[in-house]
């Protein structure tokens, strides 16, 4: 599986936290057979929102080159701390067979890395569009 990683870290005073996420998630690529095809980060970045530059270059080359078949990250809040934003970013990944891997369990425990990797995807969806999800998520009201 070619995987590419990202880092993301809120503050830049917390110097090896962005070397630990990369040495752990390639850590994770060689014990799980992955194939890494490049590392993205936004150091000093905090996780509202998806408009940072690391990640914009990551799903850049995800929509130009299509050859990257999961993302790596060391939980989900690296990519964003917005629910409805990670959601929306997770489908669009989905729609593109891109799935999300961390090296946790869904409860943030990580005795060891490899032996509890966490496949965050949906099943493969269609390449046909996703309906709007606003109409979905609204109240029905009488």
């Amino acid at each position: 599986m070619r995987v590419a990683i990202y880092i993301r870290i809120a503050r830049l005073d917390v110097d090896p936290a962005a070397d630990h996420q990369r040495a752990e998630l390639h850590r994770l690529a060689v014990e799980q057979r992955w194939h890494p095809v490049g590392d993205y980060a936004d150091l000093g970045q905090p996780g509202s929102g998806l408009d940072r530059p690391g990640l914009a270059a990551l799903l850049d080359r995800i929509d130009q080159c299509q050859d990257v078949d999961a993302v790596a990250v060391k939980d989900l809040y690296r990519l964003t701390r917005d629910p409805a934003a990670l959601l929306g970013l997770h489908l669009m990944l989905a729609d593109r067979k891109v799935r999300i891997v961390t090296p946790t369990r869904p409860d943030g425990h990580n005795p060891n890395a490899a032996a509890c990797s966490r496949d965050w995807s949906y099943p493969w969806r269609s390449a046909r569009p996703h309906p709007p999800l606003a109409g979905h998520l609204r109240e029905q009201r009488p």
